[in-house]
């Protein structure tokens, strides 16, 4: 991709997105109220939520495809109540079900999309952006004859045909065997290098380590805004405090430390694996320490199965 962006570093705590009192009323039972939401340049948010929470539909929010009812959302400098046009130009939108054409070609299918945003390729161009994606040698081939890898490669890069700089990505990898998603996910990874934004719809809980960030919702509401990256790669442990906001103040100073994260009757923490027990050995009187199995998505279903339960999911 290094083709068609510059691979600039993204600007810290600069936000494309931002959400203040948003609401969106679904009859007969869903509504979307968002209070309070932001995404800096650069980003990549994990959206999660049970079947029916509202993630679709708030993406399409973002997009200007639904319709707000009230409050405030910037995206990319411009009011997504008013300006919804303006957005969309600059917006990439991978949907859920496959929705590119059969019977057209790779080709086809991607000079009719990047036609539609009026970014026109010239023959050389397209073949070196097809190349980019390894899409070149199936210039020809029609879209119907595509494995379901194939055609998320071509869907992912119908949607950066036009050089947007956010991409909203609604379940891209459901039904494609776990090498294809790592190699689409790392792909995406690296275009957060280039400065665009990336919001991800997923269930998998393994992808999350390509994410900085997960945001939790249901019921229309976001119940978990978590940083993950100090959680990525390191040990993770858990400790059941004696007393939990004493705990939390002595934890916090320990440089070793990463992140604290509470869950339940319990506090999570991160560490680089060769400070772990020199740490527990240390804090031992504060609480009884245990190691997290299967690493950030053992802590990641630990603390989601605690946000349901404190919610009656």
């Amino acid at each position: 991709m290094q083709e068609f962006y510059q691979n600039n570093q993204p600007a810290i705590n600069q936000p494309v997105i931002e959400i203040r009192s948003l609401k969106k009323h679904i009859p007969p039972h869903l509504g979307i109220s968002i209070d309070q939401f932001s995404v800096n340049k650069g980003e990549m948010v994990a959206l999660l939520g049970p079947n029916g929470s509202g993630k679709t539909t708030f993406l399409r929010m973002l997009c200007g495809l639904v319709k707000v009812d009230s409050g405030t959302g910037i995206c990319l400098g411009s009011n997504i109540i008013t300006d919804s046009q303006k957005i969309k130009a600059s917006i990439g939108y991978m949907t859920q079900k496959f929705s590119l054409y059969d019977d057209l070609t790779v080709g086809e299918n991607i000079r009719f999309i990047s036609d539609l945003y009026e970014c026109r390729y010239s023959r050389k161009e397209l073949d070196r952006y097809l190349d980019e994606f390894s899409l070149l040698h199936r210039k020809n081939q029609l879209t119907k004859h595509l494995s379901g890898g194939w055609k998320q490669r071509l869907s992912l890069a119908a949607c950066l045909s036009h050089h947007p700089q956010i991409l909203l990505l609604d379940e891209p990898t459901a039904g494609v065997d776990l090498e294809a998603r790592h190699e689409f996910l790392a792909r995406v990874q690296s275009l957060t290098d280039k400065g665009i934004t990336v919001i991800l719809i997923t269930h998998y809980l393994d992808e999350l380590r390509y994410c900085n960030r997960i945001v939790y919702l249901n019921d229309g509401k976001i119940g978990i805004d978590q940083d993950i990256r100090p959680f990525i790669d390191q040990d993770i442990w858990s400790v059941h405090p004696h007393d939990r906001d004493n705990c939390v103040a002595v934890l916090g100073q320990d440089k070793r430390i990463k992140g604290i994260v509470p869950a339940a009757a319990s506090l999570f923490f991160a560490a680089h694996p060769a400070d772990h027990q020199r740490i527990v050995m240390d804090h031992k009187d504060l609480g009884i320490f245990s190691e997290v199995p299967c690493g950030l998505e053992g802590f990641l279903g630990k603390v989601l199965l605690d946000h349901k339960g404190r919610n009656g999911g």
